[in-house]
């Protein structure tokens, strides 16, 4: 079971389990320490009570954090329920139905509102006002022990909405920060850290693909040409235009598989996953087409065209690194540069053990970008 997703498991796994292992190394050693000036029978009890206590404990701290994550994401929901019943068991044990007994009951709300996820925590509140109200029960018929159950449910209830509306808070921060680190302000394609993760998972796959695809992963690489001339000539506004009005033609381009990245400055790549080489090579065309026929709308209202110099990538099915594919379409960028730019490289193919020299070059494609209109 997805335990993040259902609203119950803890936002952060790890943390979570090194808390619960010092909640339960104290509570070991404070059952004891308890004990200590109560009456006899009151003491036996307790520590005939407390010894299994305390043996769950010592073993939860020595297993908690080597438990695999789906084991130890349910012993996490399920630690504080059992801090609950513990605390429930211990006070009518030693017959202490005071406030100060009850107290206990706000350390697995405290731990839920603190680690675990809105609904986790808001059900440890209502079982540890439940358990409140049973120990009240139990020792107190009379009615005598409403007002501090009232109280302590009242510090519960305050405990775990000021910890959830903050962790609530820092939830909204981390998104928006994340979507900040993911997105290029400029241009709003996603950022070359996004771009490495999705590759990684094309060229690195935890689960092979079913059904054999044997078509593989290409990598294209592109930037402006001259964009500093541009940047000289019209302005860096201009620039920043170019930026936006080609990564506007990039994503139109693109399917839902395909993930467009800017990777700095006039610099930006596509990847196109279960792609063949000569499909790679033939979408790398229809953008430098698309490219040269969709000129940059200017302010002063003349057309600025743009160029660009495009170099393609290809890895066949398997694990490759990201470095290769990354080589092998920046080799292919650097010819279409040395080749006069303008133009898409020859396809180069990813090796773990690449050739001194390529075998036979793919001609390349030159587009000569027409005059700008005044």
């Amino acid at each position: 079971m997805n335990w993040a997703r259902s609203g119950l498991g803890a936002r952060n796994p790890r943390a979570a389990a090194r808390t619960a292992s010092w909640i339960l190394l104290l509570s070991a050693a404070a059952i004891p320490v308890s004990s200590i000036g109560l009456p006899g029978p009151a003491t036996q009890r307790t520590m005939m009570i407390g010894s299994p206590v305390i043996s769950i404990a010592l073993a939860g701290v020595l297993t908690i954090r080597r438990l695999p994550e789906a084991v130890r994401g349910a012993l996490l929901i399920l630690a504080p329920l059992l801090g609950i019943v513990s605390v429930v068991t211990l006070n009518i044990a030693t017959r202490d139905a005071s406030a100060g007994a009850q107290v206990m009951f706000c350390l697995p709300a405290l731990f839920a509102a603190t680690h675990l996820r809105s609904l986790g925590a808001l059900i440890v509140a209502v079982f540890c006002m439940f358990g409140v109200a049973l120990t009240v029960a139990v020792l107190r018929p009379d009615g005598g022990g409403v007002y501090d159950w009232f109280d302590v449910s009242l510090v519960i209830g305050l405990i775990t909405g000021i910890l959830l509306l903050g962790a609530q808070r820092h939830d909204r921060l981390v998104a928006m920060l994340k979507a900040q680190a993911s997105r290029d302000p400029l241009t709003g394609l996603v950022t070359r850290r996004v771009l490495d993760e999705a590759m990684h998972q094309a060229l690195m796959p935890l689960v092979p693909r079913q059904g054999g695809d044997a078509r593989g992963t290409a990598l294209v690489l592109l930037d402006l040409d001259h964009f500093k001339a541009i940047n000289d000539t019209y302005g860096h506004p201009v620039g920043d235009d170019a930026l936006v009005h080609l990564a506007a033609l990039l994503r139109h381009d693109a399917g839902p598989d395909v993930v467009v990245a800017r990777l700095g400055g006039d610099e930006m790549a596509v990847l196109l996953t279960r792609c063949t080489a000569h499909t790679a090579q033939e979408w790398a065309r229809t953008l430098l087409a698309r490219v040269l026929s969709h000129p940059l709308p200017m302010s002063t209202g003349a057309d600025l065209t743009l160029g660009i110099s495009v170099g393609v990538g290809h890895s066949d099915p398997g694990p490759m690194p990201l470095r290769d594919l990354y080589s092998a379409a920046d080799a292919s960028l650097y010819a279409a540069k040395h080749a006069g730019r303008g133009q898409v490289g020859p396809t180069r193919t990813a090796s773990l053990n690449p050739p001194p020299e390529a075998a036979t070059p793919t001609p390349l494609l030159v587009h000569k970008p027409p005059p700008s209109r005044p």
